[in-house]
């Protein structure tokens, strides 16, 4: 290795080390977040009943081998109060004498709890007061002394269910599962949100049903939130299974969800971006050779191509990627709507909005036309919308035809965050066809310098580093690095998601 080599390997791994910032941090102070919320027991609650025992219908049992719904708790006898219950019990057992009493409290969870033993315990430590099964003791002594004593013991039961039906809609799930929900904002060419379950009841009731989600926020894959904490803010339609190597209680493999959520998280790796379009674009990295226009030395530039999903593309990858399976559907204005009604099996008994399957299947599915220039247009009118912008920017995977200066002033004066990070991106596409002029060098300079100064947006420092590392020398790299580190404390204290 020359020596020549040595600063550039180092302003490399530091600026190796920024990037990464950027992603984990955003990553882990929502993860804190998360980890930190206590578990909500609002949607369960005691009827006031108490029973001795309770079976469950295994008939009824979903792919998680979990009860479908609390139809399938089969109760010996509900008694409207603990006394009359334990009257009951106790007249039934009875054979006279006199009997002493003592009742304790039971460390069981009531045979009709509808979620894990763990959760019962963490719903004691919230609620304290809140009934508990009782074991009931009675020794008696009949006054003939010729007969011996005898015992009367059984265990009364408080009734639990959900009180508005949620608890079957987040309880019934497997790993590998998609579910679907309301979206926040209600656009029609984007009906619902879909995403994937990649762990089931856990030890930690906070890691009961955790998802892997694409959305339009950083880090864009989120893999944070449980269906229970989404349940909370819109309502969940359901979950649904059937695609895949599945058993027979319709379960996928430990290995197989372990795989999709490894994928995800590859994924993730790659400076992902939201899209609008039902279309995916895998990340990788690519290295290209550019050639400095004012001395002709060769500089090698380590990018990554990055990820772009959409919430209903992102699991179609996942599943292509990992079961060599092809979801439906596949079509110009698909939905994430359609791609959950495509699962052909609902858990639970739970209806989503819609049974039937939206999947436009009269609709050619023949790739939309690539046409740069238009696309390019499109982006350049200013009076579409962000939405329709953005997506014309989607659209462009050849860059040869947009003309260099038109690519640095649209950086320079457009002032939606997305979009300039959209654009951040074609301007390091454009690099690597190593055709640039000594103007074109020196005005990357200064719009990566000015975004290293003054963006708030992690997408956009990304890629300025990565342009930095390219027409800076490392010295003045390592320079803006440091103002950088200086300014993330105050100024990206409160604009990390």
């Amino acid at each position: 290795m020359t020596s020549k080599g040595i600063p550039f390997l180092h302003n490399r791994v530091v600026s190796r080390i920024i990037l990464g910032l950027f992603f984990v941090s955003a990553t882990l102070i929502k993860m804190s977040n998360a980890i930190a919320r206590d578990v909500s027991f609002d949607e369960i609650s005691p009827t006031g009943y108490w029973y001795t025992s309770a079976q469950i219908d295994y008939s009824k049992l979903d792919g998680c081998f979990l009860p479908s719904s609390l139809k399938s708790i089969h109760y010996a006898a509900l008694f409207p109060s603990f006394e009359s219950a334990k009257k009951e019990e106790f007249d039934k057992g009875y054979k006279g004498g006199t009997c002493k009493e003592s009742i304790d409290f039971s460390s069981a969870k009531p045979q009709d709890w509808p979620l894990s033993p763990n959760q019962w315990v963490a719903f004691q430590k919230q609620r304290p007061d809140s009934p508990k099964p009782m074991s009931i003791h009675y020794h008696c002594i009949l006054a003939d002394s010729n007969q011996a004593d005898y015992s009367i013991n059984f265990t009364l039961q408080p009734q639990y269910q959900c009180s508005d039906g949620t608890c079957a809609l987040y309880r019934n799930g497997c790993a590998g599962d998609v579910y679907a929900r309301d979206l926040l904002q209600f656009p029609v060419y984007l009906l619902g949100h879909t995403g994937i379950i990649y762990t089931s009841d856990e030890v930690d009731p906070k890691r009961a049903y955790l998802v892997m989600e694409v959305l339009d926020t950083p880090p864009i894959i989120h893999t944070d939130m449980s269906l229970a904490e989404m349940n909370k803010e819109r309502p969940i339609w359901g979950v649904r299974y059937g695609y895949g190597q599945l058993n027979d209680n319709g379960e996928m493999s430990y290995m197989d969800a372990l795989k999709m959520l490894s994928l995800g998280y590859i994924q993730s790796q790659y400076c992902p971006q939201y899209t609008k379009q039902p279309i995916y674009k895998l990340g990788s990295y690519s290295v290209a050779s550019i050639t400095n226009p004012f001395n002709h030395h060769v500089k090698q530039l380590l990018t990554n191509n990055c990820a772009v999903f959409r919430c209903d593309t992102f699991v179609q990858y996942l599943y292509k990627a990992a079961l060599d399976t092809q979801l439906p559907p596949q079509t110009i204005v698909q939905m994430p709507k359609d791609l959950f009604n495509a699962f052909p099996n609902q858990r639970g008994d739970s209806i989503p909005p819609s049974e039937a399957p939206i999947l436009a299947s009269e609709l050619s599915t023949t790739p939309r036309a690539k046409n740069s220039d238009v696309s390019w247009a499109i982006f350049q009118n200013k009076q579409n919308s962000v939405f329709s912008r953005s997506a014309s920017l989607d659209a462009i995977e050849d860059s040869k035809s947009i003309e260099f200066e038109a690519l640095l002033q649209s950086i320079g004066t457009e002032s939606v965050d997305e979009l300039k990070s959209q654009l951040f991106g074609l301007l390091i596409q454009k690099a690597k066809e190593n055709q640039m002029s000594r103007q074109n060098w020196n005005d990357i300079k200064t719009i990566s310098i000015n975004a290293l100064h003054d963006s708030f947006d992690p997408r956009v420092v990304i890629n300025a580093l990565r342009l930095s590392d390219l027409v800076l020398t490392p010295e003045e790299t390592l320079e803006e690095i440091r103002y950088l580190l200086a300014r993330m404390p105050n100024q990206f204290s409160d604009k990390v998601p």
